[in-house]
C-alpha cells in the first residue's frame, strides 16, 4: 500500500447504511428497571452512568404498568414516563400512559460517556400495580 493512504482492506472501513452501521459498530444496551406492587407515584428507575470512551443511543422505550390484583384489571393502570440526560435535556421524554406501550424513537437519544441517564415510570393507579421500564439502544 502507499504511504499516506487509508488501509480499505477486509472490513476495517468502507460505506454502510446506518442501520448495518449500528450493529458493526455498536453493542446492544438494554436497561430495565421494575417496581413490583407500586402504590400512587411510587416509581420504577433507571440510573445509568455512560461508561468513560463510549456513547449511548437510545432507540426504544417499553413501558409496562398492569394490575397487581387480576380483580384491578378492568381499572385505568395509569402511569407516566420520564427520560432524560444532562446534555440531551432538549429530547426529553415525557409522556401519559394506560397499561404502557411501546415507543421507538424517531431520532435515537444520544448521551455522552461520562453522564447518567435517568429515567423513570411513576403509577398514577388509584390501586397497586407491577410498573416495567425498558430502554434499548446500543452503546459505541
Amino acid at each position: 500500500m502507499a504511504s499516506g493512504y487509508p488501509d480499505f482492506e477486509g472490513d476495517k472501513s468502507g460505506l454502510r447504511l446506518q442501520s448495518n452501521w449500528r450493529e458493526f459498530g455498536g453493542k446492544r444496551k438494554v436497561l430495565t428497571g421494575v417496581k413490583v406492587s407500586a402504590t400512587f407515584k411510587q416509581s420504577a428507575v433507571i440510573l445509568y452512568v455512560v461508561p468513560s470512551g463510549l456513547t449511548l443511543y437510545v432507540t426504544t422505550l417499553s413501558i409496562a404498568c398492569i394490575a397487581s390484583v387480576a380483580a384491578d384489571g378492568d381499572n385505568n393502570q395509569f402511569c407516566f414516563v420520564e427520560l432524560s440526560a444532562p446534555s440531551v435535556l432538549d429530547k426529553q421524554v415525557s409522556a401519559g400512559l394506560n397499561g404502557g406501550g411501546i415507543f421507538p424513537l424517531g431520532q435515537e437519544i444520544k448521551v455522552a460517556a461520562g453522564e447518567t441517564l435517568f429515567a423513570t415510570l411513576y403509577s398514577y393507579a388509584n390501586h397497586n400495580v407491577d410498573l416495567a421500564l425498558t430502554i434499548r439502544g446500543y452503546q459505541i
